[in-house]
């Protein structure tokens, strides 16, 4: 096998030159969301024209998950597959729901693969408004698919050979970009999986995220990643916020713009799960986000000191607390700040070979951890903490 290429593309789907469309429907194979509705209007009626024939042969709705070939009519492909959405019902189990989600996808593949299909572009199914499945969880959740049917074609003849991710807002963008990193990303080395990012032009292919000169990466795995943005805007399985004894939201520049962001849901949350009560310098509390605009499944509010005697083991705590909980939870990924750089005046340079010592302590007493993936998320205009993370970065590169 020459190896099957995983990219995320930011563009029209239906000007996109593959084998095979994906697109999300309803149980009668309706069109719902403007993917859909734009694939037939494009394609001709004759699309939905086969969709009802094959209700009808079914005798009836198919189930939420299930895929069903179609002729793709006058768009630039040979077939469309057409896959019932997955509804995202908060008060359900959500195990059930990511499966529905993950076989569909793996499913679509399988699919394309039996007619001989070379190339497939793959939307953020179930991800629109209809069905409401959370964007993080979403693009999670496609991408282990990938990487599942990747690894189950690893050793046979298949005609995949190219998976294209297709996105049309940045968020999605953002969302795919850093899980095709975290499950693909680490196997490029390998000559086994190509990663790359694709915007608008097809044929303009992007860094491979393997040479990204401001990634750490430890023996186990763990990959570092050192960024400039703001915190609220990250796509990961975690955010860690840094807030006061209080649990102010308000309070601070980072927990401030979470909260504007996320919403005065994050902060009656919190005060749920605290009840009320100010918290220890060192302490970490896990809020689970519902509804709120925010691009993760948990929010971890952290409280530093000032900087004094005992500031670095404070901040040694912090950070043990938040990898062993995401660990825990197994998740993938997180975001967290440079915490404690700001107006709690720790050195800058210790707070950045701090973040690095933990980071590896924890990677080497938890080598099988589920954890893949930690951006150290600096503020844009804060060149002085970016430079000292950076030249720590560099430094453990370099041995």
């Amino acid at each position: 096998m020459n190896g099957i290429a995983v990219s995320v593309q930011k563009g029209e789907m239906q000007r996109q030159r593959v084998a095979v469309m994906v697109n999300a429907v309803d149980t009668h194979l309706k069109s719902v969301g403007c993917l859909s509705k734009t694939l037939v209007d494009v394609g001709g009626q004759i699309i939905q024209t086969e969709r009802d024939n094959k209700v009808v042969s079914n005798r009836g709705p198919f189930r939420m998950g299930d895929a069903v070939l179609t002729g793709a009519g006058a768009l630039p492909c040979k077939f469309l597959i057409n896959v019932v959405g997955v509804k995202w019902d908060d008060d359900q189990p959500p195990t059930p729901q990511l499966n529905a989600l993950k076989n569909s996808v793996v499913r679509s593949l399988e699919i394309a693969v039996q007619n001989k299909c070379k190339s497939i572009a793959i939307p953020a199914l179930s991800s629109e408004a209809h069905f409401g499945f959370p964007l993080p969880l979403c693009c999670q959740t496609i991408m282990m698919a990938v990487k599942e049917f990747c690894e189950s074609h690893a050793r046979k003849e298949t005609s995949m050979t190219d998976i294209q991710l297709t996105t049309t807002d940045d968020d999605t963008t953002m969302a795919m970009t850093q899980y095709l990193r975290v499950y693909l990303g680490v196997l490029t080395t390998q000559k086994k999986y190509v990663g790359r990012v694709i915007e608008e032009d097809y044929s303009k292919v992007g860094t491979k995220m393997q040479f990204d000169p401001n990634v750490y990466e430890t023996k186990s795995g763990l990959r570092v990643q050192l960024a400039k943005g703001n915190l609220e805007n990250e796509v990961a399985d975690v955010i860690v916020n840094t807030v006061s004894n209080d649990l102010d939201l308000s309070k601070g520049a980072v927990s401030g713009a979470l909260l504007k962001k996320a919403g005065p849901l994050l902060q009656t949350l919190t005060n749920e799960i605290s009840q009320n009560k100010s918290v220890l310098d060192g302490d970490t509390i896990a809020v689970k986000i519902n509804k709120c605009n925010l691009s993760c499944k948990e929010v971890y509010h952290t409280v530093c000191c000032k900087w004094n005697a005992q500031g670095k083991k404070i901040l040694e705590q912090i950070l043990s607390s938040c990898l062993k909980k995401a660990d825990a939870s197994n998740y993938n990924t997180m975001a967290i700040p440079a915490i404690g750089t700001g107006n709690l005046n720790f050195p800058k340079d210790v707070t950045a070979g701090t973040f690095f010592d933990e980071i590896k302590r924890f990677s080497k007493r938890n080598p099988k951890s589920t954890l893949k993936e930690i951006r150290i998320v600096v503020y844009g205009q804060d060149a002085d903490t970016f430079k000292a993370f950076d030249a720590e970065l560099q430094k453990r590169n370099d041995k």
